[in-house]
């Protein structure tokens, strides 16, 4: 998971800060769909200029829509503080991964 892949999310780009957060999960992910850990998605994103008061904006925003999943580890043990301090707090919990599906 988070792994540098060769991105082929099926061109899920689109517009504005949303869409600088689906070419960096593309950029992520191993294959189209693949779990990304969130610390590796902040990194790419941080690069890009969005702040971290944007990601979450972003990301929260990205939550709530069709085919998008974000979610905690479930394994809190394995954490590691970069994990924990790139967590998305939404609906009570802390989260770690995100799963885009593809755009049909």
């Amino acid at each position: 998971m988070g792994g540098r892949g060769s991105g082929g999310g099926g061109g899920q780009g689109g517009g504005g800060a949303e869409g600088k957060v689906r070419a960096a999960y593309d950029v992520l992910a191993t294959r189209p769909g693949a779990w990304v850990s969130l610390a590796d998605l902040r990194d790419l994103l941080s690069q890009k200029g969005l702040s971290r008061a944007e990601q979450d904006r972003i990301l929260t925003s990205l939550a709530v829509k069709p085919g998008v999943h974000v979610i905690p580890w479930d394994n809190f043990k394995a954490l590691t503080a970069r994990d924990r301090a790139a967590a998305l707090h939404i609906g009570g919990n802390d989260s770690h991964a995100i799963r885009i599906e593809r755009q049909r």
